[in-house]
């Protein structure tokens, strides 16, 4: 059955994200733009339940439980990675 968060027409509900500021601060130092950041970490944790499905991490209420200390890296992983490279250069694209 599926859960609060998961009913038709609340599918984009707002889930919590996998990794906080503080846990992506303590990756990279400044975050910079708190708002960017957040935002990145929002994607980075719908990216990973994307691939993680049926596990998404949160209770029947939608709530956020234990989350995996390896998903809290790989999720600020990603998101260090965008907000360090926002235009997703890489050496191919500069011609390296």
């Amino acid at each position: 059955s599926r859960r609060p968060h998961q009913l038709p027409g609340r599918f984009l509900m707002s889930v919590p994200s996998l990794a906080t500021i503080a846990d992506l601060t303590a990756r990279m130092g400044d975050v910079g733009d708190v708002s960017r950041a957040m935002a990145r970490l929002a994607d980075a944790s719908a990216l990973i339940r994307a691939e993680a499905s049926p596990e998404d991490w949160l209770d029947g209420a939608g709530l956020l439980e234990s989350v995996p200390p390896l998903i809290v890296t790989i999720c600020c992983g990603v998101a260090q990675r965008v907000l360090d490279n926002p235009a997703g250069l890489s050496a191919e694209s500069l011609g390296t």
